[in-house]
């Protein structure tokens, strides 16, 4: 069965732990992935030859910009809830993930 690229959701109420396991959800998915697949679907969407591919890429083209803003918001709202130890552990994805 495909796993999400983040931990599973932390059990309980530890509402720190919630915001934190969010915040690397959102990070991932939302703030990186819909960001930076913005310039590929574009990229596919101008050298499609076949119309298929070129209506495909713009359809979800579409999407991904909403996709995008939601994270990069929901993160600004989550990112003051997070402890220390939060912030310091989204800093490190953030690192991780630029650094490949």
């Amino acid at each position: 069965m495909p796993r999400a690229p983040w931990p599973d959701a932390p059990k309980g109420d530890d509402r720190a732990a919630l915001f934190a396991w969010a915040s690397r959800a959102i990070l991932t998915a939302c703030c990186l992935g819909e960001t930076l697949s913005k310039p590929m679907l574009e990229a596919v969407a101008t050298v499609a030859t076949d119309p298929l591919p070129r209506v495909a890429a713009e359809q979800i083209l579409r999407d991904e910009q909403f996709h995008a803003r939601f994270g990069w918001e929901a993160l600004a709202v989550l990112v003051p809830r997070l402890t220390d130890e939060g912030r310091a552990a989204l800093q490190e994805q953030l690192a991780k993930a630029f650094a490949g």
